[in-house]
């Protein structure tokens, strides 16, 4: 049996402080077992979006974002699974070839603007 993974979803605009938490839990936490998942890193990769324009494309809409395969990794993680998460890349707006391996853990930290958009996603937050 594996130990229990709690995923705590940190929400909030632009510029909120949202990461800045994150990464502060993450790390006073981090002797217990946790870390940060950003939902940034599930941004849809440029190369499957038709006539792609980084100028026009509206980042700021959940559809930007491949929700149904962080709410996986999110359930995967839960059931004491590892997954390869993607690494997304700003200056390309494409997906790195390489990849993050994540490890179950007592505390998971999911932080971005749109996870309570997606059911899959806030079904499986903790809190």
């Amino acid at each position: 049996m594996t130990d229990p993974v709690f995923l705590l979803g940190i929400v909030g605009g632009s510029a909120s402080g949202k990461s800045r938490l994150a990464e502060a839990l993450a790390r006073h936490f981090a002797p217990h077992g946790a870390y940060v998942i950003p939902e940034d890193d599930y941004y849809i990769d440029a190369t499957a979006i038709p006539d792609f324009d980084a100028d026009t494309f509206n980042f700021d809409e959940p559809a930007a974002k491949e929700h149904d395969l962080l709410a996986d990794h999110l359930g995967r993680l839960k059931t004491g699974t590892s997954v390869d998460a993607p690494l997304y890349d700003f200056t390309t707006h494409r997906r790195r070839e390489a990849t993050v391996m994540r490890t179950p853990a007592p505390l998971i930290l999911v932080e971005g603007l749109h996870l309570l958009a997606s059911p899959g996603i806030a079904g499986a937050l903790d809190l």
